[in-house]
């Protein structure tokens, strides 16, 4: 597996309440991807948590519950191998992944073969979860 380092600039998204929560939740998010074996965070900045202000055509609130909340963050990480980068990619769900180095990678085909059976497993994984909810979705309408 190629060994070289990757830097990469990434943002996670977050919507919830109370307010307090959400800037919490992210930073334990970050110090928690911060742990992972093979990845060291550079940089990082969680933006201000902001009131989500979503009304519908005639101006009325479109949640009706409570006021919900919004927040990210980016962060710059450096990871040791592109199988830790896809470990992040699919492990937290980021809104956006940029490699910004290296600018090229040289790959065998055996790591390829790893990376899409990686991904392969993982949509597999996730038809079966969304196969599931629509049975029981089926079976609750009946």
């Amino acid at each position: 597996m190629n060994d070289k380092k990757i830097k990469a600039a990434v943002i996670f998204e977050m919507m919830g309440r109370p307010p307090e929560h959400l800037k919490e939740t992210m930073n334990k998010l970050i110090d928690t991807i911060g742990q992972e074996k093979g990845v060291n965070i550079l940089k990082k900045k969680i933006h201000e948590v902001k009131k989500i202000e979503n009304k519908d055509a005639q101006g009325n609130p479109l949640v009706k519950e409570g006021e919900l909340f919004s927040t990210f963050s980016e962060i710059e990480i450096e990871a040791e191998g592109i199988m830790v980068l896809l470990l992040i990619a699919f492990k937290y769900l980021p809104a956006h992944m940029e490699v910004s180095y290296p600018e090229r990678f040289e790959m065998d085909n055996i790591d390829i073969n790893t990376i899409v059976n990686e991904i392969l497993s993982k949509v597999h994984n996730y038809d079966t979860i969304a196969k599931g909810a629509l049975m029981n979705n089926q079976a609750l309408a009946n």
